[in-house]
């Protein structure tokens, strides 16, 4: 994008966004967008973007980088060492006290308002951005995650399902809320809904303050809020089918990581969001596990009931609800031996038994489970008992008389 139109599209999106925009030149020189002064001073800003510079190093797309808790900034490379800073933006309300000390620290007056905006949206806007300088597309649910302490990984992480964040909005909390966002996200862990999950944690979600008040110090509060949620989670993996065991392992991992990171003094907000796809994830995986097992025994059941028909292997899967080649892949992988040689096996273990308790001759019996002829008929069987069908009769023939 040439530079005049850039800088046209940077002041629309200052003035719309209503949230502070600077470039940040790689020889440390800045200039802002939007009406009015820069938000923050030139040198807090050095300050801060030293800080930002050291833990981002050479991230080539677009990222999030937490100043702490409750601020975080979103971060465009813009080609040649050049970046994009979109912030200071709200993600959590501050205690008063911490506002004041945060402002006291940045120089920000009093009439200066720190906007709030979700991350879902400040992900897909940084994005959007990003293409529409670099014309290269990035998925909103792998943008990268910064702290001071480094990066915690992306916005999605696939088979940790770690590193995700719930997402903030604009309007008004309630208790109502508050409730009704704790049943819907229980109810999503227990499905082992990841889809439904990462839709609900980019969405509206209801801040500390109306969730209840567990103690007079804010970061005692979260502590004992991610506790609850972890607790409560745990519990709801294990109705949606995931083993006692394998829960309690992941809650005890995330309940110790919490104990950590208070200690250490880091960041804990991002905990119980990890938490909470981690344990769909697992329960998802579990359940999966199972839908497998079951089309492998549905594929069994529909051999069983048709041993004495001439079945075609096509047909099996279709039958059950599933493509042939997927049935044929699962059934080798479960049983060790293909569908077919189970559909021989089967015919051969109905067939001993009629050897066993009846007189029908050989040759019926063959025909009786549709094999093409009593010579290949014998040739299977011998294959599973090591005796020819007559071999097998005159050893185990029980007479009805």
């Amino acid at each position: 994008m040439e530079c005049e139109a850039l800088n046209a599209v940077l002041e629309i999106l200052a003035d719309l966004t209503e949230v502070p925009v600077v470039a940040w030149e790689k020889d440390d020189s800045l200039r802002s967008f939007g009406e009015g002064e820069p938000f923050l001073k030139p040198n807090v800003y050095r300050d801060l973007l030293s800080g930002v510079k050291t833990v981002i190093r050479e991230e080539t797309g677009p990222c999030l980088y937490f100043e702490n808790d409750s601020i975080f900034y979103g971060i465009v490379p813009t080609g040649d060492g050049n970046r994009l800073l979109i912030g200071p933006i709200l993600h959590v309300s501050m205690p008063p006290e911490k506002e004041q000390r945060f402002r006291e620290e940045h120089h920000l007056a009093s009439d200066q308002v720190i906007c709030r905006r979700g991350l879902g949206k400040v992900v897909r806007l940084i994005c959007a951005v990003f293409y529409m300088i670099k014309g290269e597309q990035r998925d909103p649910m792998l943008i990268s995650v910064y702290t001071k302490q480094g990066n915690i990984g992306s916005w999605q992480a696939f088979k940790e399902m770690e590193n995700y964040q719930l997402s903030q909005s604009d309007y008004e909390r309630s208790h109502n809320m508050a409730r009704d966002f704790e049943i819907k996200l229980m109810e999503l862990v227990r499905k082992g809904d990841l889809d439904g999950l990462r839709r609900l944690l980019t969405g509206e979600v209801p801040d500390l303050d109306v969730t209840g008040v567990f103690s007079h110090i804010p970061t005692k509060t979260e502590e004992y809020m991610l506790v609850s949620m972890i607790t409560l989670m745990t519990r709801a993996a294990v109705d949606g089918g995931l083993n006692a065991e394998r829960a309690y392992e992941i809650g005890d991992i995330y309940l110790q990581q919490i104990s950590r990171s208070v200690l250490q003094g880091n960041n804990i907000s991002l905990i119980g969001y990890r938490a909470a796809l981690d344990f769909a994830g697992a329960v998802k995986e579990a359940s999966d596990q199972r839908s497998q097992s079951s089309i492998i025994e549905d594929c069994k059941g529909y051999i069983e009931t048709n041993l004495r028909k001439n079945i075609r292997i096509t047909e099996i899967g279709p039958a059950i609800g599933v493509s042939r080649s997927y049935l044929a892949h699962r059934f080798k992988e479960e049983e060790g031996i293909t569908v077919q040689e189970y559909i021989v096996k089967r015919r051969c273990v109905h067939a001993a038994n009629m050897l066993r308790h009846s007189d029908y001759p050989i040759a019926m019996i063959s025909e009786f489970f549709c094999f093409s002829s009593p010579g290949y008929f014998g040739k299977c069987f011998r294959e599973i008992y090591d005796l020819t069908p007559k071999e097998y009769r005159m050893k185990y023939y029980i007479s009805g008389k």
